[in-house]
């Protein structure tokens, strides 16, 4: 960033509201922790002023110029950070507004709920059919761009992984958990892009060895959604499931 930007006091004044909005999360969280409803709707509150009010301090930033490549891409960064932080607020409120409601309400709402898991298992099965045929090159590897599902950030170059689906289904964890589940929660995937090289990835996370199996799972790392895969500690092979990313 220039000389100029940096004593920009609007600048600063963002890059302390960011601080703020840090706060204000871990608090959202731990009001989680402890299941008081009442003190996460109104830590729910705090952080929607919070961004709101970062949004309006970033929007103030008007000393931005296209010739200054860095800056430019420093501000969509934030952008882009901020539209997900407000898809995840927006989860955690309808999850806090599902365990808040009434036992029928809650039973009508599950039901749906396994309707679109049950429709997008479908289109999952449908993808993976059609994606031997027009996404693998003539050496069985990728022929598109593997990107996160959620943010879009790069996850694979083409012709990186090999595609593998003639083995016995592996449960992986799903993206988001039920709270009230007395233990992991899976789903059944048989089709991979197998990565030899943990070098082959252009942008990926690896979390720590989770119990009670030590298994590490690969995550996105911009926005760190995930498990998209998991990693064979006997092979240092890394698995990505083919229906947990999207192609370009």
């Amino acid at each position: 960033m220039s000389q100029h930007n940096t004593g920009n006091p609007e600048v600063q004044a963002c890059l302390q509201q960011l601080e703020q909005v840090c706060t204000s999360v871990l608090a959202l969280l731990q009001a989680f922790d402890k299941g008081s409803n009442s003190e996460v709707a109104q830590r729910l509150k705090g952080v929607d002023i919070a961004f709101c009010e970062i949004r309006q301090r970033t929007s103030a930033i008007d000393d931005l110029d296209n010739s200054e490549y860095d800056q430019v891409q420093q501000r969509a960064d934030l952008e882009r950070q901020i539209t997900l932080k407000d898809e995840l607020i927006g989860r955690i409120r309808n999850d806090w507004q599902l365990l808040d409601a009434p036992p029928e309400t809650t039973k009508k709402m599950s039901g749906t709920e396994s309707n679109t898991q049950a429709t997008a298992t479908e289109t999952t099965a449908d993808q993976s059919s059609s994606l031997s045929s027009s996404s693998v090159n003539e050496k069985g590897n990728n022929a598109d761009i593997v990107i996160c599902l959620h943010c879009g950030s790069r996850v694979l170059s083409r012709d990186v992984a090999k595609l593998s689906s003639d083995g016995a289904p592996f449960a992986l964890p799903t993206a988001v958990q039920r709270r009230d589940a007395p233990e992991v929660q899976t789903e059944p995937v048989d089709a991979w892009w197998i990565v030899v090289d943990q070098f082959h990835f252009d942008n990926v996370g690896f979390t720590r060895a989770a119990e009670p199996d030590g298994r590490r799972y690969l995550t996105c790392a911009d926005c760190e959604i995930g498990p998209i895969g998991w990693v064979d500690e006997a092979t240092k092979h890394n698995f990505v499931a083919v229906n947990r990313v999207g192609y370009k």
